[in-house]
Parts: C-alpha cells; sequence; structure tokens
C-alpha cells in the first residue's frame, strides 16, 4: 500500500500517479488541513475540481490518470462588486466606483460562487472600469470580486489500496 502525504497550496501539486501504485485496486485521498482543496487533472483550478472539504475522504478506483490538487485563493481589499455582466473573454469589468484602487499586476479571483476565476489587473483602469486579463468564463452582473491575499494550505493524505 502507498501512503504519503502532500502539502497543497495554490499552486496545483501531483497527489497521485498510478504508476506509483500498480497492485492497487483503489485510491483514498484525505484532508487533512483546514481549508477545503480542489481535485482534478493537471491545471486543476478552484472553479473546475472536485472539492474535498477539511477532514472529508475521497475513494475512487485505481484512476488511470494522475490526480492534482489545489488550494482555494482568499480575497481581501480592495474589494467589490461588478456592476454589470463580465463576458468571456472580456478585459475590463465595469464597476459604480473605485476602479482606479486596482493596480497593474493585482490578482483577483472574480466571482466567489461556482464559476470562480482568477484574472490579472492591466495597466489603465478608471474609476468605472477594471482593465484585466481576458476572462475565461462568463460572470452575471453584480458579482464579487477581491484581491488574492493567500490561498489557505491543506495536506492530502494519499493510500493506494489493495482488494
Amino acid at each position: 500500500m502507498a501512503n504519503y502525504h502532500t502539502p497543497v497550496s495554490d499552486t496545483a501539486v501531483q497527489v497521485y500517479n498510478p504508476a506509483s501504485a500498480p497492485q492497487s485496486s483503489h485510491v483514498v485521498l484525505f484532508n487533512e488541513g483546514t481549508s477545503t482543496v480542489y481535485l482534478g487533472q493537471a491545471g486543476v483550478t478552484a472553479s473546475t475540481g472536485v472539492p474535498l472539504p477539511p477532514n472529508q475522504q475521497y475513494q475512487a478506483p485505481v484512476a488511470p490518470a494522475t490526480l492534482y490538487a489545489i488550494a482555494a485563493p482568499t480575497t481581501g481589499a480592495p474589494s467589490g462588486t461588478s456592476s454589470s455582466a463580465v463576458a468571456a473573454g472580456a478585459t475590463a469589468i465595469a464597476v459604480s466606483s473605485g476602479g482606479g484602487s486596482y493596480t497593474n499586476g493585482m490578482q483577483l479571483l472574480l466571482d466567489t460562487g461556482g464559476i470562480q476565476e482568477v484574472v490579472t489587473v492591466g495597466s489603465g483602469s478608471i474609476s468605472t472600469s477594471i482593465v484585466i486579463s481576458a476572462a475565461k468564463f462568463a460572470h452575471a452582473s453584480g458579482v464579487a470580486f477581491g484581491t488574492i491575499t493567500a490561498a489557505q494550505g491543506s495536506t492530502v493524505r494519499t493510500e493506494a489500496r489493495a482488494g
């Protein structure tokens, strides 16, 4: 039985590789931390991964692919809400005021609901518009966003079991 612990942060990290447990019939992943982690393929994000809450486990037949985990980012000030919808591919977030508070290079968590994504603030933001890297997803008007401060880390314990 393979059994190992992997620290998880805001960068996707490998938590299971089927080549490391060729005789196993199933894999169990335990979240030993205090924050939710998200499981998926390479490039997993908080919006694309399967949530694994603290002190919970995910059990599956041995996966034919490598699994990764990432911790969700947390946000702080400045923060706000969009004043209109943000289309997929959009390069600006319309706001009622305060857009000039966001400076080039800031990372924003756009939408705190089910379609979260991280965008980077570009140069040229004004009081009613925040310039961003192209949004991957469409977002409704009134969605919350905030500056990424950090990701709450966690540890995933992986057990590949026989039988």
